[in-house]
C-alpha cells in the first residue's frame, strides 16, 4: 500500500499520483518473513528482530524513487 503522508494512493483515483507516494507499508510482510519456509534459510529472518519489527511498520520512500521508476541523474 503506497501513502502520500496519511493520503492512501488508489490506481482509480488522481488526488495521489504514484511520483507523489513518500511511504509504503507491506501487509504480511513481517509474518511471511517469520514463517519463511525455505529450509536452508529458514532462521535467517526468524532470527532477526530487528528486521521483523522494521517489517511490520511503514517505510520511508527515497527521494531517488518516482513511483516505482528510478530518477535519472
Amino acid at each position: 500500500m503506497l501513502f502520500k503522508d496519511k493520503q492512501l494512493w488508489n490506481p482509480y483515483e488522481r488526488k495521489v499520483r504514484p511520483a507523489e507516494t513518500n511511504r509504503v507499508l507491506f501487509v504480511g510482510m513481517a509474518s511471511h518473513l517469520r514463517h519463511w519456509d525455505e529450509p536452508k534459510q529458514k532462521d535467517t529472518f526468524r532470527g532477526n528482530r530487528d528486521l521483523l519489527k522494521a517489517a511490520a511498520g511503514f517505510w520511508a520512500i527515497s527521494d531517488q524513487c518516482l513511483g516505482g521508476r528510478m530518477m535519472r541523474g
